[in-house]
C-alpha cells in the first residue's frame, strides 16, 4: 500500500516537473535557440545625430545569442542569467521598451517590426529586462546605445 501511494506521489512530482520545464520553452517559443548577430549599430532615430555611434568594438557582428532554458549565452550586454522569458504583443509606442519616443513608428518601420509582431521580454535575475521584437526573419533589440539585428544561421 505505502510502496503505491509512494509511485502515485512520484509520477505526481515527474508530471509537475515534466509541465514547468515545456512551459518554458513554451515561454520562449519560436525565439528558443541560437541566433547571429548580423549588425550592430546606434539608430538614427535616438534623435541627437551627433549621439549616433559607431558599433561597440569588433567582434559583435558575427556573435551569437542562444536563449537556453534559464539563460542567455552572449557576449557582453545580451548575456542574461535566470532569465523569466514572458512572449507579449504590444503597441509601438512600447517598442524597444518605450525608448524610441515620438519616434516609435519611424523606429518599427525602419526596423522590420509590425503590428503583428511578438516580442520576448527577458527579464535577468538582477531585474533588468531586454525586449527582442520579431522582424520578419529576423529579431531586433535595443541595448544601451546599440541596435542589434539577429538571424538564425540557416536563414543567413
Amino acid at each position: 500500500m505505502i510502496s503505491k501511494s509512494f509511485s502515485a506521489v512520484r509520477i505526481f512530482f515527474l508530471a509537475l516537473l515534466f509541465l514547468a520545464i515545456s512551459g518554458e520553452a513554451l515561454a520562449q517559443g519560436s525565439f528558443r535557440g541560437e541566433w547571429i548577430i548580423v549588425d550592430v549599430h546606434s539608430p538614427d532615430w535616438a534623435g541627437n545625430p551627433a549621439a549616433v555611434k559607431p558599433a561597440p568594438g569588433p567582434g559583435f557582428e558575427g556573435g551569437t545569442v542562444d536563449f537556453r532554458s534559464s539563460e542567455v549565452v552572449s557576449n557582453g550586454a545580451l548575456a542574461c542569467r535566470s532569465a523569466v522569458y514572458q512572449i507579449l504583443n504590444i503597441r509601438p509606442n512600447e517598442i524597444f521598451q518605450g525608448r524610441a519616443g515620438t519616434y516609435a513608428e519611424h523606429a518599427a518601420e525602419s526596423a522590420g517590426i509590425s503590428d503583428n509582431s511578438k516580442t520576448l521580454r527577458v527579464t535577468c535575475g538582477n531585474g533588468e529586462s531586454v525586449d527582442y521584437h520579431e522582424a520578419g526573419k529576423s529579431l531586433v533589440v535595443l541595448s544601451g546605445d546599440y541596435l542589434y539585428t539577429l538571424m538564425r544561421e540557416d536563414l543567413r
